[in-house]
């Protein structure tokens, strides 16, 4: 296997990763804009696209399942983003209801996330989601002090990050990418799954920004590929979507490796 691109990629992700870690908010709030404006313009493609790959006929409700798993989750997911990253720039923190806080005898402290906006009640009607924090976060105040960590840094050291794309969902791939870059500030190498590959130009062209300025990768292949990128010297961190095989299988290996290495605790990715 010729892995010149490979390290090519990564060398470049290694090179601007602390630029990325320290973009002013403004730069990426712009970034983020345009996921969003380039979502859209792909959609329809993208959509038509996916439906021929499985043999769904357009205009049936087979068509719609894929707007629902595919297109309207990362428009939905960066409006919301947008808007706390707008909040974010405009008073120094994260946006944080004092209403939505919520306590219960025995849970820990939660916070109300869902429905958001008023057409959630319409469309969602009846569903409810709440995020429980960790034990240790026990007040308001506390809460508030442990949104936005990253942006509390100073002067933060960039990550490299491998995103291993899910082949079941076309949503999860490119949100995986935004929550890492995002949320936790890492440049990104995106190796798209064998299954759903053929989304790669699609999620290429909405993220031609970020690929441009060095933040972001794609790469494509089967097992032998994900191994090396696995094993990659100059990636910090790796985001997997799967079972517990999957896990063990690139910390541990697999085959009769497998066995011995879980035995003896022998990893050949740290975690």
């Amino acid at each position: 296997m010729d892995t010149s691109e490979l390290d090519d990629a990564l060398e470049t992700l290694d090179d601007h990763a602390t630029e990325w870690a320290r973009l002013d908010l403004d730069d990426r709030i712009e970034m983020l804009r345009a996921v969003l404006d380039r979502t859209v313009e792909v959609a329809d493609d993208q959509i038509e696209t996916a439906a021929e790959h499985k043999g769904l006929e357009m205009g049936t409700p087979q068509e719609a399942e894929e707007w629902l798993g595919g297109v309207l989750p990362v428009v939905r997911t960066v409006q919301a983003w947008l808007s706390t990253f707008e909040t974010l720039r405009e008073t120094g923190e994260p946006p944080l209801d004092p209403g939505e806080i919520r306590r219960r005898d025995g849970r820990p402290l939660a916070v109300e996330v869902f429905p958001d906006q008023i057409w959630d009640y319409f469309q969602y009607h009846g569903f409810r989601a709440e995020v429980w924090m960790a034990p240790n976060i026990e007040t308001p105040k506390q809460l508030r002090e442990a949104m936005g960590q990253f942006y509390r840094r100073d002067s933060p050291e960039g990550e490299v990050e491998l995103v291993l794309g899910a082949g079941n969902v076309a949503s999860i791939p490119p949100l995986d990418v935004l929550d890492k870059m995002y949320v936790e500030g890492r440049v990104c190498l995106l190796k798209m799954n064998p299954v759903n590959d053929y989304l790669g130009t699609y999620f290429e062209e909405i993220f031609e920004p970020f690929v441009e300025a060095g933040y972001l990768r794609f790469a494509y292949g089967g097992v032998e590929t994900g191994e090396y990128l696995c094993e990659h010297e100059r990636v910090d961190h790796i985001h997997i979507t799967g079972s517990d095989k999957t896990h063990d299988a690139i910390v541990y290996g697999t085959g009769e490796q497998e066995e011995r290495r879980k035995e003896e605790d022998d990893r050949k990715v740290e975690t």
